[in-house]
């Protein structure tokens, strides 16, 4: 289907695509770096600049100084979100994947678990969990702002026709690429959920953890 590097030196290889996220991204990285399982080395970051018209390399770069297992590449022209996804995926010398948009954030231990989970099963291929929901940018697990519960449903590939119901980071097995192909680049929004209806229909399986492992900014002018 395609040609993906089987490379492991890593556990999970987390993908930001950046796109005129500059007040974001340091808030990110210092979460993928604040992760447990970046702590054990075995988190890999890599942003994939999609031309960006902002100064987000300019901190990729300073963080890089100080931190390592972060990989930066900036694209010649503006990328699809699912075109940057891809990139990542060709780069990725991790295990499993997973997408980290540059306003959200993961609970701490959110990446462990997860792959901990891929790793006592070995008959499942995608992993996700429940989700905080705030309207502050660059918020904080522990702040005191309001904050909504998205609970999704357990996996059932037939509520994948109303809506996305593995959130919008599931955690992914690289090998499913292998599979079923890498993320549709044309699309503009829904890219994921195609990903994760072709997942179903090729006899795939993703397995809900019941853990809040994420916050998602609800963000008026990203895409959804």
């Amino acid at each position: 289907m395609v040609s993906i590097p089987s490379n492991t030196k890593y556990c999970v290889s987390a993908i930001v695509s950046a796109y005129n996220s500059e007040r974001y991204i340091a808030g990110r990285l210092q979460n993928l770096i604040d992760q447990t399982l970046y702590q054990k080395k075995q988190l890999e970051v890599i942003i994939v600049d999609s031309c960006s018209p902002q100064n987000e390399g300019q901190y990729v770069k300073e963080m890089m100084r100080q931190f390592k297992h972060i990989v930066y590449v900036r694209t010649a022209k503006r990328e699809s979100v699912y075109g940057a996804w891809n990139l990542g995926i060709r780069l990725a010398n991790g295990k499993y994947f997973i997408n980290a948009n540059s306003d959200d954030r993961f609970a701490e231990f959110a990446l462990e678990k997860m792959s901990d989970e891929m790793e006592a099963n070995s008959d499942v291929d995608a992993v996700y969990g429940d989700w905080l929901q705030t309207e502050a940018e660059n918020d904080q697990f522990d702040s005191d702002t309001p904050k909504t519960l998205v609970n999704y449903p357990e996996f059932n590939p037939l509520l994948l026709f109303h809506g996305q119901i593995t959130s919008h980071a599931a955690l992914i097995r690289k090998d499913v690429f292998e599979k079923i192909g890498l993320f549709k680049e044309n699309f503009k929004v829904y890219g994921d959920r195609e990903f994760m209806l072709r997942l179903a229909t090729n006899g795939l399986k993703a397995k809900k953890i019941p853990e809040v492992v994420g916050l998602y900014l609800k963000n008026p002018n990203g895409l959804e």
